[in-house]
């Protein structure tokens, strides 16, 4: 089954992004400058969260529709199938951002959209707990309501246990790597090395090594997920 997925990046690498996403065998569309969207199975959210040196986030599209007022707004959410993937101990968070839409108003969409998901699940969310993030994107008035799928951002490396004071995101690292034309039989030299986070990248890179091999996410509690699948999936990673 074919779903809508989102796939955000940082600002400006997003043509960096498709070209990853095309060797992944994905074909994306409607890039802008932070992301880029793509249909695609359940086994591709897992192939490019696993897989992917570029990504912030991948995320999932659980609705869309043309929406023009607050009361269908919290209507339409409320009616989303919310218990699949929320439950009374997940801690719920909601990013807005709207183009060219008669809804506007980011606060009172965050509000409202909240509201119909905390009615729709039967509970009022605790401020801590596991994280559900939730994705509503509005342009020209057509409503996209996205969940994510990685959990923790993607640049977040297994590796790291402790960060300095300004650490050096390890997607920004890979994207210096691949950006420097560095072939792989030459020497590499890091002359501002801290942590090494941009040597270590670019091991990976000349190993083939997927990044995010030694983590969990957060497709990993939603109800489609099938370990033994992901086990699969993971196992021609390493290979």
């Amino acid at each position: 089954m074919q779903s809508l997925y989102l796939v955000t990046c940082p600002k400006g690498l997003v043509q960096l992004l498709n070209n990853e996403l095309k060797r992944l065998d994905i074909k994306t569309f409607d890039s802008f400058d932070t992301g880029t969207f793509f249909y695609g199975t359940m086994d591709d959210c897992i192939r490019v969260n696993l897989r992917s040196r570029i990504a912030n986030v991948v995320y999932l599209c659980l609705w869309e529709e043309k929406i023009l007022d607050f009361d269908t707004l919290f209507e339409y959410v409320k009616s989303l199938p919310w218990k699949d993937f929320c439950h009374d101990c997940c801690h719920v968070s909601l990013e807005v951002n709207t183009y060219n839409s008669q809804l506007s108003a980011r606060r009172s969409i965050q509000s409202i959209s909240h509201k119909a998901i905390a009615e729709s699940v039967g509970c009022m969310f605790p401020d801590d707990g596991v994280e559900r993030e939730i994705y509503i994107h509005f342009k020209s008035d057509l409503c996209r309501v996205f969940i994510n799928t990685s959990g923790e951002r993607l640049y977040k490396r297994w590796r790291r246990k402790q960060v300095g004071v300004a650490p050096l995101k390890e997607n920004i690292a890979a994207w210096l790597v691949l950006l420097s034309g560095w072939r792989f039989r030459e020497p590499l030299v890091d002359r501002c090395c801290g942590t090494a986070t941009i040597l270590i990248e670019a091991a990976m890179i000349a190993k083939n090594i997927a990044p995010w091999l030694q983590r969990n996410f957060a497709f990993q509690d939603f109800w489609w997920y099938d370990a033994d699948n992901f086990d699969r999936i993971k196992q021609d990673a390493l290979a």
